[in-house]
């Protein structure tokens, strides 16, 4: 049986009193409320960001960006489950479905994908299998993987000048999503968390300057 982290902090709670006050403010549950919160936010961007898909094109969306997202999110699940982390498993449930509508709109604009894309995205399918019996492993390394390409998006922005496509509302939810994260690993005592949320944050810090750049030149 799961126990979850979360969970059982709020079970030491034993209902309305000071006790369960005390356990509100505890740091892993504050960071836990603040990752939920912005996945929830996050999720909302990714509906945004499909709609703005669809009536404006994704000439400046990156497939690799996306690929890798999916693919690590996914993963989520299981990793989850292995550390008796609730946070992970929402995160999975919120916005991996809409990583699949993405990757459906993008597959129909560019009408099909490149071959480097079609490998990777064999490589991300097998990362997401691999997941199941090396939750962990697969999972860190995804994470990883997702805050290099994650750059990518930032990169593509600034070559192309454009930010057709990009929601900024995703790169700002995603920015105080990291923040959340890093508190989430430091209450944990969890510095592999702490680092690559870091890493994110320094990504979308970048997204943001460059998509505020383009966007007021047009």
């Amino acid at each position: 049986m799961f126990r979850f982290i979360e969970l059982e902090r709020l079970s030491k709670s034993g209902g309305w009193s000071m006790d369960a006050l005390l356990v509100l403010l505890d740091p892993i549950i504050i960071s836990f409320i603040g990752t939920v919160v912005f996945a929830l936010l996050g999720a909302q961007a990714l509906y945004k960001q499909i709609k703005r898909i669809d009536t404006e094109g994704a000439n400046s969306v990156s497939v690799e960006w996306n690929l890798v997202f999916f693919a690590m999110f996914v993963s989520l699940m299981p990793y989850g489950f292995e550390r008796d982390s609730l946070a992970l498993v929402i995160q999975c449930l919120l916005r991996a479905p809409f990583y699949v509508v993405i990757m459906w709109q993008l597959y129909k604009f560019h009408s099909t994908f490149t071959r480097f894309q079609w490998g990777l995205a064999s490589l991300m399918m097998l990362a997401t299998a691999a997941s199941l019996f090396k939750p962990t492993l697969v999972a860190t390394g995804l994470l990883w993987v997702s805050v290099f390409t994650a750059a990518h998006q930032p990169w593509k922005i600034w070559r192309t000048k454009s930010t057709e496509g990009v929601e900024l509302r995703v790169l700002v939810v995603y920015l105080l999503s990291a923040v959340f994260w890093t508190s989430y690993g430091f209450a944990l005592k969890d510095y592999y968390v702490v680092s690559w949320a870091i890493g994110y944050a320094v990504v979308y810090m970048s997204g943001i300057v460059v998509h505020r750049m383009y966007s007021l030149k047009t």
